[in-house]
């Protein structure tokens, strides 16, 4: 019992080992993939991107005397294949018409060659696309052997037969010539279809290399096209065939814009951009995404390109709402501790008071003295835009306001705060001027005397902070009164 027991723990346990190696393998595959980039071409690629007879070569490294190509005959470079440009076969014999590369064939490793082609028509007439006689007859054909809607790679070596991509629809096919494998795999739109074990497949001879045509053979057939040709000195990884395949795919990118289309007054909209590999937005920026704070509303247009093509440009507007305006006033802004409550009032009716001491449409002065901060926000029903303002209410401890605030004169003030009635006594019928003032310095009311008592009613004005200047016996008094 005891070995079996050891027995199935070692079993789990190499099951368990087998499952965490193939998972880790099928990351590293999966980012290997992810980030693979399409390689530039060392030594021929073809856009047929210019005008008249002259084909820039646009390889990293191109062989000597092969910077430009030439079109021979009547072959143009005037196509396109979605909307990458494309060279026009004329289906007439290569001896007139192809394009002469000026490159002397010398690979004896591993190479790849790709294209697009499209409008390639089925027929019984043999069409070559590219090849040199004198590098072993390499080249590549549809038709005849080959079979309609097929391209058939022959040379030195075993054919490679690649069907279905010789067609009107746009394909784009690429073979591969491992040496170290010791196989040429064939690959349409990214995906291999056919691998043929090869002992050799050199591609080395005299010249010149034609492409569009080969040797005296009928070339590329009439008004079919091909489109960026590469040639590499080195074997293309699977993942980066399938990037070049997605990096030089010819269709016009459909661009769209994700993003909120109605924002409040001082937010920020995120507009988010796909469908594209670049993006320029109208505020200039590069970024697939943008960041945006518009004070009104404003449309923003974004335009997008992959590789090969350029997108319709395409708008977004984002709609601003105005806050709402907001208003707040208080039924007084000084007051004392322990005073009665003040009335706050915000507009539009509806919105929400908040702060210390404030309960409702109520602040409470309290206990404890100080600047009081009172909130009113308000949202607009029909925008969902939210808007605030605040006033703030002095709560003041009233020490000093006496009932004898000035013992040389003999001044008594009762009572004070008051709701608007006070009276001013005095020791004496001296002869004195009265002023009453607002915070503003503003006189509101002025009496002179002789009386030892003088009543004052101030119901007529607003609550707050009040001043009582006397003047008397070449003195002045200044006192501060609260109208509660």
């Amino acid at each position: 019992m005891y070995l079996y027991l050891r027995a199935k723990l070692y079993y789990m346990k190499k099951q368990l080992l087998k499952k965490s190696l193939l998972s880790v393998l099928a990351l590293a595959l999966f980012t290997t993939t992810s980030n693979a980039q399409a390689p530039t071409p060392d030594l021929l690629h073809y856009k047929f991107d210019g005008a008249g007879t002259s084909v820039t070569n646009y390889a990293s490294a191109p062989p000597v005397g092969t910077t430009t190509g030439t079109i021979m005959g009547t072959q143009t470079q005037t196509g396109v294949i979605g909307c990458m440009p494309a060279l026009v076969g004329t289906g007439l014999s290569s001896t007139n018409d192809y394009v002469n590369t000026g490159w002397t064939p010398n690979l004896t490793g591993s190479w790849s060659i790709s294209f697009w082609s499209s409008n390639i028509q089925p027929s019984t007439t043999l069409y070559y696309i590219f090849g040199d006689v004198n590098s072993s007859s390499f080249r590549c054909f549809t038709n005849g052997v080959a079979g309609a809607n097929n391209w058939i790679l022959r040379g030195g070596f075993t054919d490679v037969l690649i069907t279905g991509a010789a067609t009107t629809a746009s394909n784009m096919v690429t073979f591969v010539y491992d040496q170290t494998a010791g196989n040429i795999t064939g690959y349409v739109n990214g995906a291999p279809t056919v691998t043929v074990a090869q002992t050799a497949a050199p591609l080395n001879g005299t010249g010149p290399f034609k492409v569009g045509g080969y040797s005296s053979s009928t070339g590329l057939s009439p008004l079919g096209l091909m489109g960026d040709f590469r040639i590499y000195s080195s074997a293309l990884t699977p993942a980066q065939v399938l990037a070049l395949y997605n990096a030089t795919n010819p269709v016009t990118p459909t661009l769209s814009v994700l993003g909120t289309n109605t924002i409040c007054a001082g937010n920020s909209a995120v507009l988010t951009g796909s469908g594209a590999v670049t993006y320029t937005w109208s505020t200039g920026s590069n970024s697939f995404s943008i960041n945006t704070t518009p004070s009104v509303t404003t449309t923003y247009t974004l335009m997008g390109a992959n590789t090969t093509c350029s997108a319709t440009p395409v708008t977004f507007t984002v709609n601003v709402n105005a806050l709402p305006t907001v208003s707040l006033t208080a039924s007084m802004y000084t007051t004392c501790v322990n005073a009665g409550t003040i009335s706050l009032t915000g507009s539009p009716a509806g919105g929400v008071y908040t702060g210390t001491n404030v309960a409702g449409n109520v602040f409470t002065p309290g206990t404890n003295a100080g600047t009081y901060t009172a909130v009113y926000s308000y949202t607009d029903s029909s925008t969902g835009c939210t808007n605030s303002t605040s006033t703030n209410i002095v709560v003041d401890l009233c020490t000093g306001i006496t009932n004898y605030l000035a013992e040389t004169n003999g001044i008594q003030i009762t009572p004070n705060p008051n709701a608007g009635n006070f009276t001013i006594e005095f020791r004496n019928e001296s002869e004195k001027s009265i002023e009453i003032v607002n915070i503003l310095g503003q006189s509101v009311k002025t009496v002179t005397t002789s009386e030892k008592a003088v009543r004052f009613d101030i119901n007529n004005l607003p609550s707050g902070t009040y001043y009582a200047i006397i003047k008397m016996n070449n003195n002045v008094t200044t006192t501060k009164l609260i109208k509660q």
